[in-house]
């Protein structure tokens, strides 16, 4: 779907065929064409920049460690790499299996070759989750560190040359242990801020958004908040997953504490899906 940047007019379907089923993550390359990983086939395909015609299906899941197992997001380095997060689940008829026991991992993509290698294997789970790794959103820092967010809990911040954890970022602004929130996709702001979105699973999922210096790590709450928190929970801010920073003003003026030229998309997890999440770690 295509919609006006400053207005949020729904303007037409960009692309759409090959297969694409659930898709979640989407990015242009430098080879023109536009990246968009279908989650419940394994497969990231590929379409034109221009057109929006399908190409080709770049990569398939093999149903093996280090494959493309539900694949979420999608970046480009500035070397012209691709990096994926997998959930670790195989697609079956539609529906995510994760009977294979196989890990949540970021993986990274010569488009040359179409080849990959695991960029960052499954760490431990947070000591905040229910006791599962799932890989979600990817950013840049301000810095070059390569932000990965959890959505079992945490944001991960791994040296991008190396691979090497270089810092933690606790998101459990819910303060239960395990935590009653999930996190979803995350971005950064003008001045080395970052933000993600979050929702408590035990509260109607309603939302939150979180800030952090993203060179420091320490949490920037908003005036009136505590921790993290830059915008509370909220009934508004229904199952967030999606988030992005953009320096446009924005025709549709939100809520005086969202004019941070945040936009939040809706979650694009079920709750069917979240069930077997923590139905395979009981």
């Amino acid at each position: 779907m295509r919609y006006d940047g400053k207005t949020g007019q729904f303007l037409d379907v960009f692309a759409s065929g090959g297969g694409l089923l659930r898709p979640y993550g989407a990015a242009f390359g430098p080879d023109g064409y536009l990246y968009v990983s279908s989650f419940l086939t394994d497969q990231i395909l590929r379409y034109d920049g221009n057109t929006g015609a399908f190409v080709d299906v770049f990569a398939s899941g093999n149903r093996q460690p280090g494959g493309l197992n539900g694949p979420d997001d999608l970046l480009f380095g500035s070397d012209g790499s691709l990096y994926v997060t997998t959930q670790g689940s195989v697609a079956i008829n539609g529906s995510p299996d994760f009977s294979f026991g196989l890990p949540s991992q970021v993986l990274r993509f010569d488009i040359n070759t179409k080849t990959s290698t695991v960029f960052i294997d499954q760490p431990a789970p947070s000591p905040d989750s229910v006791g599962f790794v799932s890989f979600l959103g990817l950013a840049f820092g301000p810095n070059g560190d390569l932000f990965v967010s959890d959505f079992a809990n945490d944001i991960r911040r791994y040296d991008l040359a190396t691979g090497a954890l270089v810092d933690t970022l606790s998101t459990n602004y819910t303060g239960t242990i395990p935590s009653n929130n999930f996190i979803g996709n995350l971005t950064f702001g003008p001045n080395n801020e970052l933000y993600t979105v979050g929702f408590d699973f035990t509260n109607n999922n309603f939302g939150a958004i979180l800030r952090y210096d993203a060179v420091t790590g320490n949490p920037l709450p908003s005036p009136g908040n505590s921790g993290s928190i830059f915008v509370p929970t909220n009934s508004r801010l229904l199952r967030p997953i999606g988030i992005t920073y953009t320096s446009e003003r924005l025709t549709p003026v939100p809520e005086p504490t969202t004019t941070a030229g945040l936009l939040t998309i809706g979650a694009l997890f079920s709750v069917s899906l979240l069930k077997r999440q923590r139905k395979q770690i009981n």
